[in-house]
Parts: C-alpha cells; sequence; structure tokens
C-alpha cells in the first residue's frame, strides 16, 4: 500500500521481462537482435553457434 515514485512498476516489469520486451519491439515494428531465454549452459551455447559470436549473456531484472 505504499506508493512507489517514479517509474511505473509495470513499466519496470515490461522493460526488463525479456519476453514482455521483445514482445513490445515486435508490436512497434523495431527490429532487434536474434535472442533466447536459456537455463542452462547446453542451451545458451547451442543458441550462441547458431547465431554466430560474440553474444551477451545476461540475467532479467538489471536495468541497465
Amino acid at each position: 500500500g505504499i506508493p512507489i515514485m517514479g517509474t511505473d512498476p509495470d513499466d519496470i516489469d515490461r522493460a526488463e521481462d525479456r519476453n514482455k520486451f521483445s514482445s513490445l519491439l515486435d508490436k512497434l515494428g523495431i527490429d532487434q537482435p536474434d535472442w533466447a531465454e536459456s537455463t542452462s549452459l547446453k542451451k545458451s551455447v547451442s543458441f550462441a553457434n547458431s547465431v554466430g559470436y560474440p553474444v551477451i549473456v545476461r540475467p532479467s531484472y538489471v536495468l541497465s
């Protein structure tokens, strides 16, 4: 019940949730690089091999 000053929490979630952000870019017609959500090293390496290097690996929910 405490108001949050600044950016609306829903907007933060939309920016940090990779699936939601990607959907927003698609809706707006904005190109984006290939990306994948991964929960294992094997999946990450497989994706990197399929798109080529270099790649960026980062966690969700870190405004950067």
